[in-house]
């Protein structure tokens, strides 16, 4: 009985082995598309803690431009509507001055925006990348290229892992059914009955009817 238990332990285990490796395989395969796109839309040959500071940089850089934009912008507007309304008054241009001042505002950080929303996509890339495979490759001594050729060789052996464990796999499910062969046998031959049975059957369920006898 021990030995069945032990071999229903062993194949489940190698089962949910397995299933974590193919969910480890898909995530270094999806690294490998999202790297090499990356390296070929920014020709990225820099090391990745280099490429990290790039992207860092220019974030930073954005956001304290865009303050100083914002608030250049509400000084010189909102001072030329305090002089039409309280010294001109006149208060019927104000909606025309922030509506120029708005169209002017957004025209003048077009790009930066769009600079912007492209280090954004980078810095999540890196970001991506670094949560997959950061405890498997020291990223911040390799070049994007290397670290590239590194996720290849990691898909390389989960792959021979994952057929190393089908192997496995099969082995257990072979011994698990002799061993179910055995214990049917064994079950018949104590209740007098002289027979020969191949059988597959939930081992559970058979472990169970074994120790009711």
């Amino acid at each position: 009985m021990s030995n069945l238990l032990e071999s229903y332990r062993s194949l489940r285990n190698a089962i949910n082995t397995e299933a974590n490796l193919n969910e480890k395989r898909e995530k270094y395969e999806d690294i490998y598309k999202i790297l090499h796109e990356y390296i070929e839309t920014y020709r990225g040959t820099f090391l990745f803690d280099a490429e990290n500071d790039y992207v860092d940089k220019g974030i930073n850089r954005f956001k304290k431009n865009m303050l100083l934009a914002i608030i250049i912008f509400l000084l010189a507007f909102g001072l030329m509507d305090f002089i039409f309304l309280f010294f001109l008054h006149n208060s019927t241009i104000i909606p025309i001055s922030i509506g120029v001042g708005l169209g002017s505002f957004i025209a003048s950080i077009h790009n930066d925006v769009k600079e912007y929303l492209g280090l954004r996509h980078r810095h999540l890339t890196l970001k991506k990348i670094e949560d997959v495979i950061g405890e498997d490759v020291d990223l911040d001594k390799m070049t994007l290229k290397e670290i590239l050729r590194e996720v290849s060789r990691l898909c390389d052996k989960v792959n021979e892992e994952i057929s190393d464990t089908r192997e496995s796999i099969i082995e257990y499910e072979r011994n698990l059914n002799d061993l179910n062969n055995e214990l049917a046998e064994d079950i018949l031959h104590d209740n007098g009955i002289e027979a020969e049975v191949t059988l597959k059957t939930d081992v559970k369920t058979l472990a169970k009817t074994y120790h009711e006898r």
